[in-house]
C-alpha cells in the first residue's frame, strides 16, 4: 500500500509504524494539499482491496475462528465475526462460528460474554479438553 502512495506525485512518505501485536500500522505522509488527497484516495482504494479480499474469504469459508484473547476482543475481529454472523443469517448457511480463548489472563469460561460476541458464536472453547458450547448449539 505504501508502493501506491509513493507512486503519487508531490506525495512524500514520513513514516510507517506496524504493530503486528494488534494489527494496525500507521503511514504518515506529506505534500501540496491536492497531493495528499490524492494519496489518501489511492490509499483508501488499496485498502478497500484489501478488505474485499477478507470479506470474500470470510464468506466462503466453512468455519470462522474467533480468538478471544485479551479482556476486550480485537475490533477487527469483531467485523470479521459481524461479516460471517450476517452471510450465515441471510444465506441460512451451515457456516460454524467458533470462539477461541487461549489467553489465561482474561478466562471467560464460566463468565458472561458480551452479547456482541456470543450471540453469533456457535461454539466456544479454550486450549483444554473442556469445551464450553452456547445452548443453540446443541439444539441443531
Amino acid at each position: 500500500m505504501t508502493d501506491a502512495v509513493r507512486a503519487v506525485s508531490g506525495v512524500r512518505i514520513i513514516g510507517l509504524h506496524s504493530d503486528p501485536d494488534h494489527d494496525r500500522s500507521v503511514l504518515t505522509f506529506a505534500g501540496e494539499e491536492d497531493a495528499v488527497l490524492s494519496g489518501a484516495i489511492i490509499l483508501a482504494k488499496a485498502c478497500a482491496s484489501e478488505l474485499d479480499l477478507d470479506r470474500s474469504q470470510i464468506i466462503t469459508s466453512d468455519v470462522s475462528l474467533f480468538v478471544l484473547d485479551g479482556r476486550v476482543p480485537d475490533e477487527g475481529a469483531c467485523v470479521d465475526l459481524g461479516i460471517a454472523y450476517c452471510h450465515k443469517s441471510l444465506k441460512t448457511s451451515e457456516k460454524l462460528l467458533v470462539g477461541l480463548h487461549t489467553d489465561s489472563r482474561a478466562s471467560f469460561l464460566g463468565v458472561r460474554l458480551n452479547p456482541m460476541v456470543r450471540i453469533p458464536l456457535d461454539y466456544a472453547t479454550h486450549e483444554g479438553p473442556r469445551p464450553c458450547a452456547f445452548p443453540r448449539f446443541w439444539e441443531r
